[in-house]
């Protein structure tokens, strides 16, 4: 009677098949993760577009840019939404009421287009940062965002006025802060008084929130702190690392944080970039010549 071969593995090969299998795995897996995170950057880049693109739909109606923020009210991110198919949206928002006082359906509506999706997606609320200034309400959530506008440099004054007067000093055009957008006073921004042009100027870029102070971070729509608005250049560096706690522009994309310019166009920076270009860029009015690498 004939035997029948019998073919197969034995124990050494296929070991030394799934060895070789974990190393394939292992090379191709970073490849798909970097593959995955550029077009996350790419889509993100594409809200910071629209969201710029936005900021001209309300300056072609009203001959301004939106303000940056109103006390316990509302900030930029509510005076786009009609710019951004949201005007059912924002036709809910009471704009006589603080951000405290409008119907949960309506604060606490998160936008794809104002989330950064390497950081998360919606829907989201924000779980702790938004706590009334008098101390005396308990935190009421509000939509996330990921994106905040550029009030200049910190050597600029603050992003607000009160009562007329800043610090003491008279408030003009020139004791605002520097940037592009400035809390809703009796001076409204108009796209003539960023004479550094628009293409050279920072508009909307990637807020940092910390990996571990993602519960305290406030909502997009709430004017009551300075999430609306942030600095940059000496004294204000994109932040490097997600797991820092700074209220500074920056990003979860590796060693970059992306902007939208005033022209609608949308610049990648590196994190290293340096504090004076970066100044420069921040400031509307500075004269100061600067290269995008």
């Amino acid at each position: 009677m004939s035997r029948i071969k019998r073919m197969g593995f034995t124990l050494v090969e296929l070991l030394v098949v799934i060895a070789i299998i974990g190393v394939l795995v292992a090379l191709l897996l970073p490849a798909v993760q970097q593959a995955r995170e550029s077009s996350r950057r790419i889509q993100c880049g594409n809200h910071l577009k629209q969201v710029g693109l936005a900021v001209h739909g309300f300056n072609d109606v009203y001959n301004t840019i939106p303000y940056s923020r109103l006390d316990t009210r509302e900030t930029w991110a509510v005076l786009l939404l009609p710019y951004l198919e949201q005007a059912n949206l924002f036709n809910q928002w009471v704009m006589t009421k603080s951000y405290y006082d409008q119907v949960p359906e309506v604060r606490e509506a998160t936008l794809k287009v104002y989330t950064c999706p390497t950081r998360r997606s919606p829907p989201k609320k924000t779980l702790g940062g938004d706590v009334h200034q008098n101390g005396t309400l308990p935190h009421v959530p509000g939509a996330v965002g990921d994106y905040t506008a550029n009030a200049g440099t910190p050597a600029g004054q603050g992003d607000y006025y009160e009562n007329g007067t800043f610090s003491g000093t008279l408030y003009t055009q020139l004791t605002a802060a520097n940037g592009v957008f400035w809390y809703k006073g009796p001076y409204p921004m108009r796209m003539s008084m960023i004479t550094d042009g628009i293409s050279n100027t920072l508009f909307i870029g990637e807020k940092h929130i910390g990996v571990k102070n993602l519960n305290m971070e406030g909502s997009i729509y709430n004017g009551d702190h300075g999430n609306s608005f942030k600095k940059a250049g000496t004294g204000a560096p994109l932040v490097r690392n997600p797991q820092t706690a700074s209220g500074n522009f920056g990003s979860w994309h590796p060693g970059v944080c992306q902007f939208v310019l005033g022209d609608g166009s949308v610049r990648t920076i590196r994190n290293e970039i340096d504090l004076t270009t970066l100044g420069y860029m921040a400031h509307r009015f500075d004269g100061n010549a600067i290269t995008f690498e």
